[in-house]
């Protein structure tokens, strides 16, 4: 049970993190609503694919940190000014998958209580 609860930067549902990575995926599954959905509903498959590849993003910009932690403290240093250094911790494999999973339930549930609110109405205004 240990690889689904409670060790930090090793379980998928690790504390709060857990609950920081689903409202990350439902503030970006907010923002693609509005930028693509209420456009046009048809571009679902592009919202995913852009709210997916974000939630990626993060954890690859999260993977450099760490990676800069090791080789190079003194670039480190620099970011330490205005980055937590909790962003410079190690996490496990398991863990990264679990934050984007976690960031990708907040994006659907976001998109599946976008499109029910909004049905199948467009609100771009036509010219």
């Amino acid at each position: 049970m240990d690889i689904l609860f409670g060790i930090p930067n090793e379980s998928i549902f690790d504390s709060l993190w857990a609950l920081i990575h689903f409202l990350s995926g439902c503030v970006i599954g907010y923002a693609l609503a509005y930028l693509i959905l209420r456009m046009n509903k048809s571009k679902k498959t592009l919202f995913f694919l852009v709210g997916f590849t974000l939630l990626v993003l993060w954890e690859v910009l999260e993977a450099f940190l760490r990676y800069f932690y090791i080789v190079d403290y003194q670039l480190t240093e620099k970011f330490l000014k205005f980055i937590p250094s909790e962003y410079f911790e190690y996490e496990s494999y398991v863990n990264i998958a679990g934050d984007i999973i976690i960031g990708s339930i907040g994006l659907i549930l976001f998109a599946w209580l976008y499109i029910k609110y909004h049905g199948n109405k467009n609100v771009a205004v036509k010219n």
